[in-house]
């Protein structure tokens, strides 16, 4: 159930993403990487939170070390995008629910650590248990609070959208956001991969 639910949340943040790359002609250079930023960021954590359940059920070593290497990439790329959206935050607002975020996904990353190392002592099960309980509690919360910062990102653009249409102005018409989301790499792995137990 918990793998159905971070599947809902990856497909939910792709389709947001679709809305906003559909509109994004109508967006000015100050709403739109603050948009793009906080979508990478909501579809980063749940590949993240995939992997990790992926790692504690894995009993192939090639298989754990291929995973290690998938978080740390999508690690590195969420840092990028987190402190790109840090930069654009344009209320107190925002900046509070921010900080709440970060400070619960530290707490989340240091749970994380412990996991890998149970797991690599030849404890999963400890390790399972501590993904599925006080893990499980942080990453909820966390990402309650980004979809927060996701919709606000999303009203803003929408509405700055609809005021330029009505103005009929088009700022992307030119070599501007949509020259750039043409040119738009994913920097998120989400290949499948077949969960065992183990040992």
């Amino acid at each position: 159930m918990l793998v159905a639910a971070m599947l809902a949340i990856a497909i939910t943040a792709v389709f947001q993403m679709g809305i906003m790359w559909r509109n994004a002609d109508q967006i000015s250079s100050t709403w739109l990487p603050k948009s793009v930023s906080v979508n990478k960021m909501s579809s980063q954590l749940a590949s993240y939170r995939m992997s990790e359940l992926q790692y504690v059920m894995s009993t192939v070593d090639s298989e754990s070390a291929d995973l290690e290497k998938k978080m740390a990439k999508v690690m590195s790329a969420f840092q990028a995008d987190s402190k790109a959206f840090g930069e654009h935050i344009s209320s107190d607002s925002e900046r509070k629910l921010f900080d709440s975020f970060t400070a619960d996904w530290k707490a989340y990353l240091l749970i994380h650590e412990q996991v890998i190392s149970l797991t690599k002592q030849f404890q999963a099960d400890q390790g399972k248990r501590l993904l599925n309980t006080t893990a499980e509690k942080l990453f909820v919360k966390a990402t309650a609070t980004l979809d927060q910062l996701v919709d606000i990102s999303q009203k803003g653009a929408a509405d700055e959208g609809a005021d330029n249409a009505g103005r009929g102005e088009h700022p992307g018409h030119e070599a501007g956001p949509l020259a750039a989301l043409g040119r738009r790499e994913d920097v998120t792995d989400n290949g499948k991969g077949d969960a065992h137990d183990h040992p």
